[in-house]
This record gives C-alpha cells, sequence and structure tokens, in this order.
C-alpha cells in the first residue's frame, strides 16, 4: 500500500461520518473552457488550488480550533515518484479569509501545488480539512510546518523536493495526534490516459463536502466563477452555505511566465554582468551553465526548455553586440534591440514560431 493510502486509512479510520466527494462533471462548470483538457505526458503543466473553502460558523473556529487544509500529491518527478505535501495552516488564513453572513468564513484561491510538468504515470492525491484543538504547541506546530512549506518555493520543484520527505513525514506525525480531527476531504488517484481507463488524469473541479451522501446530489452543485453554487439547473443557482466544504481545481496550463524566478535567470544576470565589464570570452562559461541550467531543469516541459535555451542564446549574442557597439560610442550603428521579457512570454507560448533560432553560444 502507497503512503498516501496507508495515512488515509489511518485517518478515516478515526471518522464515523460519511463525507461526500466527487468530481463534478465538466456540463456543470459554467465558466472555464480549460475543463476536461487530458494531461498528456510532457505537453503540459498541472496545478491545484483551493478554489474555495467554506466554514459556517468560523468564529467557533477560531476560538475552539486551529483550522488546517491539506493536499498530499504523489506524481512522477525527475523520474521517481515523489510526494509533495500543500497545507493552508493560520497564516495563510489570516490572509485570505472574510467573514460572510453570521460569521462563516470563506476563503479562494489559494495554489497548493505547481505549476508542475506532468511525466505521465497519472495523479495520486489526498485532500483533507482538519480542526485541532486551539493549544499553544498545536497552534506552534501547524505555523512551523506551513512556514517551511511557504519557505520553499513549490513552484520550483527541484528546490521544494528538498524538503517534501521531512515535512510530508512532520504532517504525517501531527495526523496522528488525538487532538486532530478529520472533517472532511477523500483520497482519490487519476491514471495516466494511455492506461486506457475511465478516470484519466484531466483538468477539473473536487468537491468535498461534510454532509451525508444520502442529503446531497452531486448533479445539484455547479461552479460559477471558481466558486461553489447549488440549484436545479444553470440557470438557477445560488452559492452552496449548507454545509462545510472544499473545492479543489486541478488547473491544466501550457505556459508559464515565471522564467526569472529559476536559477538560470539568476546567472543570466551575472553572464550579462560578464558581458559589458569582462568582455564575451569572460561570459562564455557563464552563458553555459546558463544553458545547462535550462536544458536539464526537471521543472520545465521539453519545449520550452529548447525554446528558452534558444532565446537566452539571442540574448547572449545580442548583448555581445550591443556592448561592442556602445564601447565605440555613439557614432557607430546602433544594435539590435535586445530581446524583451514579453518575447521570452511569446515563445513559451507558441515555441513553434522559433524552431529555426540556433541554441549556439
Amino acid at each position: 500500500m502507497s503512503f498516501l493510502g496507508a495515512l488515509w486509512n489511518r485517518i478515516k479510520g478515526r471518522d464515523t461520518v460519511t463525507r461526500r466527494f466527487g468530481v463534478l462533471p465538466e456540463m456543470q462548470v459554467l465558466d472555464d473552457e480549460t475543463v476536461g483538457t487530458v494531461f498528456n505526458h510532457d505537453e503540459g503543466y498541472f496545478e491545484v488550488r483551493v478554489a474555495e473553502h467554506f466554514l459556517k460558523k468560523g468564529r467557533n473556529w477560531h476560538k475552539e480550533y486551529t483550522p488546517l487544509s491539506m493536499v498530499l500529491a504523489d506524481f512522477l518527478y525527475d523520474g521517481e515518484v515523489q510526494s509533495f505535501p500543500g497545507l493552508v495552516g493560520p497564516s495563510r488564513l489570516r490572509d485570505n479569509e472574510f467573514l460572510e453572513g453570521d460569521d462563516d468564513v470563506v476563503f479562494r484561491n489559494i495554489r497548493v501545488l505547481g505549476p508542475a510538468p506532468y511525466r505521465g504515470d497519472g495523479l495520486n492525491l489526498l485532500a483533507g480539512f482538519f480542526r485541532v484543538e486551539s493549544r499553544d504547541w498545536a497552534y506552534q506546530t501547524i505555523s512551523l510546518l506551513e512556514g517551511v512549506a511557504k519557505a520553499f518555493d513549490a513552484t520550483k520543484l527541484s528546490q521544494f523536493v528538498t524538503v517534501a520527505e521531512p515535512l510530508t513525514e512532520s504532517i504525517d506525525g501531527f495526523l496522528g495526534n488525538d487532538d486532530t480531527q478529520f472533517r472532511l476531504g477523500a483520497q482519490m488517484g487519476f491514471a495516466d490516459p494511455t492506461a486506457g481507463t475511465n478516470h484519466p488524469f484531466r483538468s477539473g473541479y473536487l468537491v468535498f463536502m461534510r454532509a451525508p451522501e444520502d442529503q446531497l446530489d452531486l448533479s445539484d452543485l455547479w461552479v460559477k466563477g471558481g466558486r461553489l453554487h447549488t440549484g436545479p439547473s444553470a440557470d438557477d443557482t445560488r452559492p452552496y452555505r449548507d454545509d462545510d466544504f472544499m473545492l479543489l481545481h486541478i488547473a491544466h496550463l501550457t505556459e508559464r511566465s515565471d522564467h526569472e524566478r529559476f536559477d538560470f535567470h539568476a546567472d543570466w544576470k551575472k553572464t550579462l554582468k560578464a558581458i559589458y565589464e569582462q568582455g564575451p570570452d569572460a561570459a562564455k562559461p557563464l552563458m553555459r551553465k546558463v544553458v545547462t541550467g535550462i536544458r536539464t531543469s526537471p521543472d520545465l516541459i521539453s519545449s520550452h526548455r529548447e525554446t528558452l535555451s534558444k532565446l537566452y542564446a539571442q540574448k547572449f549574442h545580442r548583448e555581445v553586440e550591443r556592448a561592442s557597439f556602445e564601447s565605440f560610442g555613439p557614432e557607430r550603428v546602433e544594435a539590435r534591440t535586445p530581446i524583451s521579457e514579453d518575447d521570452i512570454a511569446h515563445a513559451l507560448a507558441h515555441p513553434e514560431d522559433y524552431a529555426h533560432v540556433s541554441a549556439e553560444i
């Protein structure tokens, strides 16, 4: 049995209330055209967000309990299946919550994982919401675990992987405490599309509810604007507020605009400085490090690695050209305009436009 399966059995074994869980059909998501997109090997990224989380009588939670939302994911990363945790604890709740109605609490659109490149082999996911009796040790422990998770940029899994395993083990130990109460959640698996199953890994919305199965029909649930609604039809709905629930969004992404946050971009800044201060010969070894970082990054799909390596090589040649012209004064012809960040964003969205570009330094 997998770690997630064992943890789930331990969690649900302490609970006697039936929890409602389901994947909402595509036709019940009213304003997201990307829902239902199948994840194919090395063709995009997936991202998991808490789209909406609703707590009835939230004031009571904050007086008596400390809330904790958790998402644990197992998927293929950098050649092996690894576990990555995501936490939404006291500090993030403070940043995102607001009161609604009779002290009910809603928080929305919190990313807990990704963007992560999809390398095949499906996805195993455990999502749960817990409450912990508000004691100093519990609050401090949750805050510490959440702080560790936030300290490492989860969009760059190559860095996050260094703390993912010990953090997951710490969460496991914490959830095993008798003071930790499971409220809602489920453990589920999504198969790779090539497996030929009826439940391939695709984008969509998952709903977890604290309600007995015989009291709720998933066919009455709808997603509008990233929020959960209920009603007999798409034209006749209201925000769902009958019970505690968590709405997860698994998004399919074909683009990402965060390349400046990667180590290879920091190396590029060093390269750029060397071009102007020491000349192109001194900058070339640094530039090779940039290209190596791009080419070997496990956080990028293949087409983006290819396109970025070409664009940064172009940036290198154009900056060398600019440095050469500038050193001879204004009477020389201006160099070509450097490649901008908008150029890179366009290239990542349309790598086919750059198939002819050379990556030679």
